[in-house]
């Protein structure tokens, strides 16, 4: 199998290179980016594996003469909104399937667009395969499965702030260096400004600090989320026509995060404050307030992905809340993916979701065994149901 990989030289496309190297089913990987020395190092680590290629995806034809010959793409590029269409467009051209870790709503729309012409082509591509979205999407079609109908569906994470927030010696850093990173970039722009969520059957823009929900965990602790501005407002809806709200989530503990956050989001969006201003003044006001701030409330846990399905079981109005006890990641969620279709594993052509492409027990099954190396077990995976 061969892969080809955008971005390659970035945290996830470098991680998923290394992983899908170790791979014996793998022939050959194309690791392609802008940065040719940092290709050229990670190369030199993957056992003679890897070609590396120096382009610019903004470039129409840059993708032309490299795409023949491989079994899928995968696109780690990041700043999906620039050159989604054109990457995915040809990837399908060049009858090659394809997968990337895009996440918003605006991302699905212009890669559902493609959707005619990748069954046109045979070639399955699936979007939006990571972690939110992307593993918590299966969790919340498995969370849906244990009600007889479902009319409400949420998914994403609860996490510390001291888990992934940075503390005041590396913002000081980063201020210093001018800097942040994709992920942090991605993180905040993800819950700033009005949020889509599906709601009353319609897709809509909603307040991202007064339209949190509450999920009730099965250890006992109630989380408060909030919205963040993802591909599940549509993609659940396509499993589940029926569905009438829904969205992605997220919480940072303790929740006074959130609001320190999203307010400087709100600025960014409604003021519009430079995103690298916004994001280091959020970050220098949270690392201010530590320990207090980086510290957990009691029964909390300290990263859970989680999923919340509302609707009807044996006649009366239900939830179940699933949690994961495996962290499914985004490097390992997005390496299962680009397997299954190298190996011809999808069995759909078109534009998917993960929800479409996969079924959960088997993917989460795959990631385990590439994170963990152990299979996913029954106990990594709980449901709680209760009438409400």
């Amino acid at each position: 199998m061969k892969v080809l990989i955008l971005g390659a030289s970035g945290k996830y496309g470098s991680e998923i290179a290394k992983i899908l190297a170790k791979n014996a089913n793998i022939e050959s990987l194309t690791l392609v980016s802008r940065s040719l020395e940092s290709l050229q190092n990670l190369a030199s680590r993957l056992d003679g594996k890897a070609d590396v290629v120096e382009r610019d995806v903004s470039d129409r034809n840059a993708l032309t003469d490299i795409l023949p010959g491989h079994d899928v793409l995968v696109n780690c590029t990041g700043h999906y909104e620039q050159h989604l269409e054109l990457v995915l467009r040809a990837s399908i051209e060049a009858g090659v399937n394809y997968t990337d870790l895009s996440e918003s709503r605006e991302d699905a729309m212009i890669a559902f667009r493609l959707d005619g012409l990748a069954k046109e082509r045979g070639v399955t591509a699936i979007h939006g395969v990571g972690s939110t979205p992307g593993a918590v999407n299966l969790l919340a079609v498995s969370a849906a499965k244990q009600l007889d109908s479902v009319d409400g569906l949420y998914a994403g994470f609860v996490v510390a702030g001291g888990a992934l927030l940075p503390n005041s010696e590396t913002v000081a850093a980063m201020r210093k260096q001018g800097k942040i990173s994709a992920v942090q970039e991605t993180m905040f722009t993800s819950a700033a400004g009005k949020i889509a969520v599906l709601q009353n059957g319609s897709v809509r823009e909603v307040d991202p600090i007064t339209s949190s929900i509450n999920v009730p965990l099965p250890s006992g602790y109630t989380a408060r989320v909030y919205p963040l501005n993802m591909s599940l407002c549509i993609t659940l809806a396509r499993v589940f026509p029926k569905l009438k709200n829904g969205g992605a989530y997220m919480g940072f503990l303790p929740d006074e995060v959130n609001h320190i956050l999203r307010k400087a989001g709100m600025d960014y969006s409604i003021k519009k404050l430079d995103l690298k201003e916004a994001v280091l003044g959020a970050f220098e006001q949270i690392a201010s307030g530590a320990p207090d701030l980086f510290t957990l409330p009691q029964g909390a846990p300290g990263y859970i992905q989680w999923a919340l399905a509302e609707g009807i079981k044996n006649g009366d109005r239900s939830r179940c809340v699933a949690v994961l006890g495996k962290r499914m990641g985004v490097e390992a969620a997005a390496t299962a993916a680009a397997l299954a279709l190298a190996s011809g594993g999808v069995n759909k052509t078109g534009v998917l979701s993960i929800e479409e492409a996969f079924e959960p027990i088997e993917f989460f099954n795959n990631v385990s065994e590439i994170m963990y190396g152990e299979p996913f077990g029954k106990g990594d995976l709980t449901f709680q149901i209760k009438r409400c």
